[in-house]
């Protein structure tokens, strides 16, 4: 039966039924609805995909983050204040879908805006912190939070995976604000880590190794640039010893050996690289030499044995040789980096999983490490390591005695790397 206008009917027929033909005036209600609702979950997918983030200049707020209690309510009012309005039944259908999606992804804004509320807790707590924030959160109110969260799961029909990945976000979140609680000066202590280990990085790798090398190879001469880079190791050590103070001022046992174990890492590796900075251009050259071989081997590219035999017969010389103090350390260190290449080679197998953990936190690189990534690997690359660890170690999947220890270690790393490099 072809469609009828409404008019002709009055309110006999059914908007669901075949005759229903709707109105000007409903066509354009139905129209004004749908480009609300779309308008909305528009704002609702923004803020979920850059929470704390200032629309206008970018610029990222690590203590502000949008309420998810918010977001439901703007949700809510969408399916029972303007979906309801929506006439025609295909557009309801499509509007219906659209809320139900933004729906199914919106309690993962619980993680963000929690966390963002963990970082103002322990900012106003720190004692170490000289300006403090003048709106105050306390421990009660983090925990109604956590509760929220934690209930808003079985409103949903989520994959055993995904929810393994979301309580795992909120059991790190948990660890990370009992340490806070724990530690007062927890949250001083990181934020000096974050900062020091950026500036290794950039020093490290973006300007002094390079211009190391170059300098090395006859490319550079500049005294006056040797002595400014010097400089800057000398500033990076001073930072190092300020985070090994704040360290061992803390007062929590296991938490204080955890980060005076960073610290004195941090520092030692500055100190490293100012002896490798000083050290002659042949133990520069044999250090690229043999990452570029352990690269090689992983990428399983072609090696000859005789590149190893020449490194080893030039290492053996310089160790026998009457080189400074400094010198024979840094020949040590490439010793052992040595027998790490010619474990490679040989291909001997080992669990690299089981020694990740064995790695500790005592090494600069150990966030990395524990994750089993490069340190200068992708957002998503870290995020998808980190799913993978947390699926498999999982208390609910995983009844190991030192589970807890591993989740622990992996949650630690991944908070750290999250901080380090701005990623949600």
């Amino acid at each position: 039966m072809p469609k009828v206008p409404k008019f002709e009917w009055e309110d006999a027929l059914d908007p669901e039924s075949e005759e229903y033909s709707p109105t000007e005036d409903e066509l354009k209600e139905d129209h004004q609805a749908m480009s609300l609702i779309s308008q909305e979950i528009e704002y609702i997918d923004d803020q979920i995909e850059r929470p704390g983030v200032d629309p206008y200049t970018g610029e990222k707020n690590i203590f502000s983050v949008e309420d998810p209690d918010e977001t439901w309510r703007r949700l809510l009012y969408l399916r029972e204040d303007v979906l309801s309005k929506i006439k025609d039944p295909e557009n309801a259908s499509a509007a219906e879908e659209g809320i139900s999606k933004t729906e199914q992804i919106v309690y993962r804004q619980y993680i963000p805006f929690i966390e963002s509320k963990l970082h103002l807790f322990a900012w106003q707590n720190s004692p170490l912190e000289k300006n403090k924030p003048r709106h105050q959160i306390d421990s009660r109110e983090i925990g109604i939070y956590f509760g929220q969260a934690r209930s808003i799961v079985g409103q949903f029909e989520l994959s055993e995976e995904e929810e393994i990945e979301f309580t795992s976000e909120l059991d790190r979140l948990e660890e990370k604000f009992e340490r806070y609680q724990k530690e007062p000066t927890l949250y001083t202590f990181e934020e000096a880590e974050e900062k020091l280990q950026q500036e290794i990085s950039e020093i490290a790798v973006n300007k002094l190794f390079t211009e190391r090398t170059l300098q090395s190879a006859g490319a550079l001469g500049n005294e006056a640039d040797m002595a400014g880079n010097l400089q800057e190791l000398e500033k990076l050590l001073e930072k190092a010893q300020t985070l090994k103070d704040i360290a061992a001022g803390m007062s929590d046992g296991e938490i204080g050996n955890s980060c005076r174990a960073r610290a004195q890492s941090l520092y030692s590796f500055a100190e490293r690289f100012k002896v490798e900075f000083e050290s002659s251009p042949e133990l520069l050259r044999m250090q690229g030499q043999l990452r570029d071989l352990l690269q090689r081997i992983k990428a399983e590219e072609t090696v000859q044995k005789e590149e190893l035999d020449d490194i080893e017969g030039r290492l053996s010389g310089i160790r026998a040789g009457n080189a400074s103090a400094d010198s024979q350390e840094m020949a040590d260190r490439l010793g052992r980096l040595f027998e790490t290449v010619g474990k490679a080679f040989k291909g001997e197998p080992y669990d690299e999983q089981e020694e990740r953990f064995d790695i500790g936190t005592e090494q600069i690189d150990w966030a990395w490490s524990i994750l089993g990534v490069e340190r200068y690997v992708s957002d998503g690359d870290i995020k998808r390591a980190y799913k993978k660890l947390a699926i498999k170690y999982h208390p609910d999947r995983n009844k190991s005695e030192d589970t807890k220890r591993k989740m622990q270690q992996i949650n630690e790393a991944y908070e750290f790397l999250k901080k380090l490099k701005g990623f949600k």
